[in-house]
């Protein structure tokens, strides 16, 4: 564990998918999720951030 505080899977997995349903924002990245959530989401592990 990286020792985030982070909401339980399930609910992260759901809102995930609820933003890729109905927001239609593409690309996304999620690049401080763990890599079993994106790779359930079905996307790739990159970054987009701009810091």
């Amino acid at each position: 564990m990286d020792r985030r505080l982070r909401l339980i899977k399930p609910l992260r997995l759901k809102m995930y998918r609820f933003m890729l349903e109905n927001l239609k924002v593409k690309p996304i990245s999620l690049c401080k999720e763990t890599v079993d959530v994106v790779q359930t989401l079905n996307l790739p592990k990159k970054c987009n951030c701009v810091l």
